[in-house]
């Protein structure tokens, strides 16, 4: 849309937009009159109509107006036919507004041909391009906003467009026909393909049947007690299966995570990272790891700052060059950046954290894949004989936002031992079962196993 000019006296070119402040928005006025008439003389095909057209998307106010009685009737179960309508209008004022009972005739003129699809397919495109020129002048607007921030204005572009091409338009108000089918689709996905995040712990996967696409899973555990090595564990095992992975990393920057991982994968010390001493025949089998992971689809952020609004622009550009994304891992919610609402920051780190929490959400039901945060655990944890939900810390929202919520049992970090026995806690699973899985955490290797019951 935006060309660049001749080059200003100080070397940069010049910006500006095409001449289309004055452009008529795109609309079909014999569409929209033909719907509406067709929806007067044929009522029983505005279920065929109103899956995809709303009012908003009526150019004109008063075929707005129109749609919106004629919706009204058909949900009261009233006899939509243009005595009835002319009736209503009258009822509620609108009746001036809309041209009157001669303008309601004037519709009935239009020939029925029966194929409202096409009145409807054109009215939806004439709004779909208008919201676009709308989409474009706010975009360009928000970015010449030198106070905005331009991944806001890049998120919010990036969701305008998907829900655009999309055609997500009252998907609330689908047939029984589409909803079957799109049930079918998701049971075929799911099912059949396995789709969603497995869990390499053979019972925990029982009880959990893993997490599926639009799912919140929170892991939660006191400060250095193996919540991101569990993570990473079960990264490193969803990679092997073939899944597309986002890791979001607010602790670490993506070279330790890839430390943690040769560590894990390898057999290798991981206190040899730290002190320097790997062997030669350490580095040639990290070469060896190096070059599989390259072979795999996963993507690492590793930058401090990050919010909502933020993450979701960086995921629609990794589901872009992966072709999709599996399972999205977040380390940790506490590190978060809330995104201010009406402009406005939250006024406590509580509010702000439950504002997170939503955020993410939302972001899992949007973008249809499981994500699992980490977020770190009371100190109250410590004092109690087990983990349980009202130690998850700074926010009492999140054990209603969560579909799931494991919880990693506290234990000393200055135990000697290289076995640490600890249990995987499912305090809660919506749609599953609860239960504890005992595992025993491999300090040098940063791994864990499923321990066998009574040990």
């Amino acid at each position: 849309m935006n060309r660049l000019k001749n080059r200003s006296h100080s070397g940069l070119p010049q910006i500006s937009l095409p001449s289309v402040v004055n452009t008529t928005p795109p609309h079909d006025r014999n569409a929209e009159q033909a719907l509406i008439g067709t929806c007067i003389l044929r009522s029983e095909r505005l279920e065929d109509v109103r899956p995809y057209v709303r009012p908003e998307d009526f150019y004109f106010p008063q075929h707005q107006v129109l749609f919106k009685a004629i919706l009204r009737m058909a949900d009261s179960h009233d006899i939509v036919d243009v005595v009835s309508l002319a009736s209503a209008l009258q009822t509620s004022g609108e009746l001036d507004g809309v041209g009157g009972s001669v303008y309601l005739a004037s519709l009935l003129e239009h020939p029925y041909s029966g194929n409202v699809s096409y009145w409807a397919a054109t009215v939806r495109d004439t709004a779909r391009r208008r919201r676009i020129m709308q989409l474009s002048t706010e975009l360009f607007m928000a970015a010449a906003n030198p106070t905005g921030d331009v991944h806001d204005v890049a998120a919010g572009a990036s969701d305008l467009v998907d829900g655009v091409l999309a055609d997500k338009l009252d998907t609330g108000r689908q047939q029984p026909r589409e909803i079957v089918r799109d049930y079918q689709d998701w049971l075929d996905r799911v099912v059949d393909e396995q789709e969603g995040m497995a869990l390499p712990f053979p019972k925990a996967q029982k009880l959990t049947g893993g997490f599926m696409p639009t799912e919140l899973v929170y892991l939660a555990a006191r400060p250095s007690n193996g919540k991101t090595a569990l993570m990473l564990n079960t990264c490193l095992y969803n990679l092997g299966l073939g899944k597309r992975i986002g890791i979001v990393s607010l602790e670490m920057r993506s070279k330790i995570l890839m430390s943690r991982m040769s560590a894990m994968a390898l057999d290798i010390d991981a206190q040899k990272f730290r002190n320097r001493t790997l062997t030669p025949d350490d580095r040639a089998k990290i070469n060896e790891f190096c070059r599989r992971m390259e072979q795999r689809s996963f993507r690492m952020w590793d930058e401090p700052e990050f919010s909502p609004v933020r993450m979701r622009s960086v995921i629609k550009s990794w589901k872009r060059q992966m072709g999709g994304l599996d399972f999205l891992v977040i380390d940790y919610l506490q590190l978060l950046d809330s995104d201010p609402v009406d402009g406005r920051m939250a006024s406590n780190r509580e509010q702000e954290v439950s504002r997170i929490s939503k955020a993410i959400k939302r972001l899992a039901l949007g973008e249809e894949l499981p994500v699992m945060v980490l977020c770190q655990l009371s100190r109250q944890a410590e004092k109690d004989s087990k983990p349980m939900l009202s130690h998850l810390r700074e926010s009492g929202s999140l054990e209603q936002d969560a579909d799931f919520v494991l919880f990693l049992s506290f234990w000393d970090p200055r135990t000697v031992g290289h076995e640490i026995d600890l249990d995987l806690d499912i305090a809660k699973g919506r749609s599953s079962q609860t239960g504890t899985v005992p595992l025993t955490y491999v300090r040098p290797f940063l791994r864990f196993h499923e321990r066998p019951e009574g040990m």
